[in-house]
């Protein structure tokens, strides 16, 4: 039996998360026979008022398409979805209490669906962080963070994978460019079957 071990370096913080677990949109009791297409959970005292929570708004896929958040009986926030024709997520627009756009994220992904390109907006619709990424061999990821003023705040390996298909390092910043580590250990085992062998009688 061989072992494989690999140590994984993670390095998490806000951005790229959004990229490559996209999936987290969807609740997990999605699924193929049933799909929700509305839920709202609220949290209120004994008279039922006050109450806190959140709306979740789904398309025909199960895919989450709006967000409405509660405070005191009162909208908080509301976010906004919309996904490309291959299901990948490419606009998420974020409104206040006064319904005034908040927060807005463009995603862009090149012809076979990898992210390629990240911008976050403020209010004014001006570029606040631009995150570029750039592929190599084994799906390797290079991160290319800029800041408003366009500097360069991180030029790194941010994503490896191992051959089978899992990531090796994870590279997240914020939007100073501060990076957070956390460090994991992953161990395979392989040829768990012997091949079989001719009986000799």
């Amino acid at each position: 039996m061989n072992k494989i071990i690999g140590f994984i370096v993670v390095l998490s913080s806000t951005i790229l998360a959004q990229f490559i677990t996209i999936n987290q949109f969807t609740e997990n009791w999605q699924n193929d026979s049933v799909k929700v297409k509305y839920y709202e959970e609220m949290n209120c005292n004994d008279k039922n008022k006050d109450c806190e929570g959140y709306v979740n708004k789904y398309d025909s896929v199960g895919r989450l398409v709006e967000k409405i958040e509660y405070d005191e009986d009162k909208v908080d926030e509301r976010t906004f979805y919309k996904y490309n024709k291959f299901g990948k997520l490419e606009l998420m627009e974020k409104y206040d209490e006064d319904n005034k756009l908040d927060d807005k994220e463009i995603y862009l992904y090149d012809s076979i669906g990898r992210i390629i390109e990240f911008r976050d907006l403020d209010s004014k619709g001006k570029v606040d962080r631009l995150v570029k990424y750039k592929y190599f061999q084994n799906d390797t990821m290079r991160c290319i963070q800029y800041d408003k003023h366009n500097v360069v705040q991180y030029d790194k390996i941010c994503t490896k994978k191992d051959k089978y298909g899992k990531y090796l390092n994870i590279v997240q910043t914020d939007y100073d460019g501060n990076i957070k580590k956390t460090r994991r250990k992953i161990e395979y085992l392989e040829n768990l079957r012997e091949p079989n062998k001719a009986i000799n009688h």
